[in-house]
């Protein structure tokens, strides 16, 4: 099994990877050392599926909320892409781009925050927890919103130097670079 892809492997039936799965996954070290060794893409299986704590959460929230509705899943998921095209553009960031996914987990979980309170208008208790819930939630994507949009704004401001030997102090007895912003005026 040398240059198979996973859904060859899928595709080949019972064999002896499921196995090894399903024991690694219930905590067998040996298990887990001949998966690594008989599938050499592991280590993109384990990064894909079980690495991806972002996916995870936002699933396991759209799972929550959806149940067994298949267009509600599929409706939040093709939301979720929607947005990650808007925000994530070209050229994102390493940073950015797990800051994006973070925005994802809050925003869904905001808005599902809010479906949620607007469906009970139980006892009194019950709607003040819901209430609370919501309050955090929003503060969350808030916190997460703002920390993108200062990494944003730390990433396009880039300090120029100035060369220009004309402007120089009277009490200098050399002519040396200032630091300038964008807008031109000298710190």
């Amino acid at each position: 099994m040398t240059n198979e892809t996973l859904g060859d492997i899928a595709l080949a039936g019972p064999d002896p990877i499921a196995a090894l799965l399903e024991k690694s996954s219930a905590g067998d070290h040996a298990a887990l050392t001949a998966l690594k060794q008989e599938l050499p893409q592991c280590e993109d299986l384990l990064l894909g599926i079980y690495g991806d704590l972002a996916t995870r959460v936002q699933e396991a929230l759209i799972c929550a909320q959806a149940g067994v509705d298949l267009l509600d899943t599929e409706g939040l998921r093709l939301r979720i892409a929607d947005l990650r095209a808007e925000l994530t553009g070209p050229a994102a960031s390493p940073l950015e781009c797990v800051l994006i996914e973070r925005i994802f987990c809050t925003w869904l979980h905001a808005y599902l925050c809010d479906l949620s309170l607007a469906k009970h208008n139980d006892e009194y208790h019950h709607r003040a927890r819901l209430q609370k819930l919501q309050a955090e939630a929003d503060r969350r994507l808030f916190r997460a919103c703002r920390a993108l949009a200062q990494v944003q704004k730390s990433l396009t401001r880039s300090p120029r130097i100035n060369t220009d030997s004309t402007r120089s102090r009277p009490s200098d007895q050399f002519t040396r670079p200032q630091l300038v912003s964008k807008t031109g005026s000298g710190e």
